[in-house]
């Protein structure tokens, strides 16, 4: 378990780091960890506006919530 606050950012399409390996460490470091999962984006989720906000917020202060609601938001791209 994790004994500080942790973020864990994980793309829906991530080829790298699958999301549901990153979502098991969050699991694993405990109730300190967050984890957010972006849909319809790879590896790149730091360089998205909204992951950018989450990291920066979290950044300012990682004891409190994380809101996640633009990553919620988002939705994967349709092709046609």
């Amino acid at each position: 378990s994790a004994p500080v606050p942790v973020l864990v950012l994980a793309g829906e399409l991530d080829p790298t780091t699958p999301a549901t390996d990153t979502r098991h460490l969050a699991d694993q470091l405990g109730p300190k960890a967050t984890f957010v999962q972006f849909p319809g984006l790879g590896h790149g989720v730091a360089w998205h506006p909204c992951g950018q906000r989450i990291i920066a917020r979290f950044l300012a202060d990682p004891t409190d919530s994380v809101d996640q609601s633009c990553a919620h938001a988002m939705t994967v791209p349709s092709f046609p």
